[in-house]
């Protein structure tokens, strides 16, 4: 994503390359964040203002989902039971 970008009025416009991301950093662990993951680009016509203003709204539950998978002391396990008198086994097909 290419983005204008002037220092001070009067002074030239340059084209810079914007990144959208963060990075977050608590004791020991780094966790990325991608701002436009989950962002829903609108079709035609759709004015390109709008990709920023539906990012903005998932940010707060961005950085407050990097916080917790950051502060996490256990990794929480999943499980799932397979029924209808199948047989119990450790492999599963999808």
């Amino acid at each position: 994503m290419t983005q204008v970008a002037q220092a001070k009025k009067g002074e030239e416009q340059s084209q810079r390359l914007v990144i959208p991301a963060a990075i977050i950093h608590y004791k020991d662990h780094i966790y990325p964040v991608n701002l436009l993951r989950g962002v829903q680009v609108g079709g035609e016509g759709q004015p390109e203002e709008q990709l920023y203003t539906n990012a903005e709204t998932l940010l707060e539950y961005k950085f407050g989902s990097a916080i917790d998978k950051l502060m996490e002391k256990e990794v929480p396990l999943v499980g799932y039971v397979r029924g209808n008198g199948e047989p119990w086994t450790t492999e599963f097909t999808s």
